[in-house]
């Protein structure tokens, strides 16, 4: 696939020109089985309502991506988690099939980021690193992934919101530990 046709794919994105019968054409499936997935967030709502409703490139290409990997096995659930994570040109070589080896290229930039690793990938252009997030364990198998530019609004209220999560999925108090908390910071007040 060359470099133009994802400039092309890039630059429509947003353009809500398709009807739903171009929707269901390009996407193979049906109005019906749109609604659906517009109800199970795999795809966004249309631009505008009823006959004038109109679609993306973005709503094509979920859908085309979403019936090669309905055809392989996947879950809806994994589909949604796996079509949210993906940037721009990732979605444009998802909804063209792309084969197992470009998948696998796109999966290993993904572990290098997940990583934190600084080695380059050999077929892709460097990119700034990305802030990590900072990982608060609620309680085992629960965790919460906060942003740097949040940290100072969850350390504020940790007591509450651990207390809230821990509440909401039904999980017991945690135990006192030694372990030091990533979110204490010490206080400038008592460093005088």
């Amino acid at each position: 696939m060359c470099e133009r046709e994802i400039q092309e794919f890039l630059d429509r994105f947003d353009d809500a020109t398709y009807d739903m019968r171009f929707l269901c054409e390009k996407g193979k499936t049906t109005p019906r089985n749109v609604y659906f997935y517009i109800q199970r967030g795999l795809i966004p709502k249309a631009v505008g309502s009823g006959p004038s409703a109109r679609y993306t490139e973005e709503h094509v290409a979920r859908l085309q991506a979403l019936y090669h990997l309905r055809s392989r096995g996947w879950m809806l659930h994994e589909i949604r988690i796996h079509l949210d994570g993906l940037t721009r040109e990732q979605l444009f070589h998802a909804a063209r099939n792309a084969s197992q080896e470009d998948v696998m290229k796109v999966i290993r930039g993904w572990l290098r980021d997940l990583a934190g690793t600084s080695m380059p990938s050999p077929d892709a252009p460097s990119s700034p690193p990305k802030p990590h997030p900072t990982r608060l364990v609620i309680a085992d198998g629960l965790e919460l992934l906060v942003a740097e530019k949040l940290l100072g609004r969850v350390a504020s209220q940790r007591a509450r919101l651990e207390w809230t999560i821990r509440d909401i999925v039904g999980v017991d108090p945690p135990e006192p530990t030694d372990q030091p908390d990533p979110f204490d910071e010490p206080d400038p007040l008592e460093m005088e």
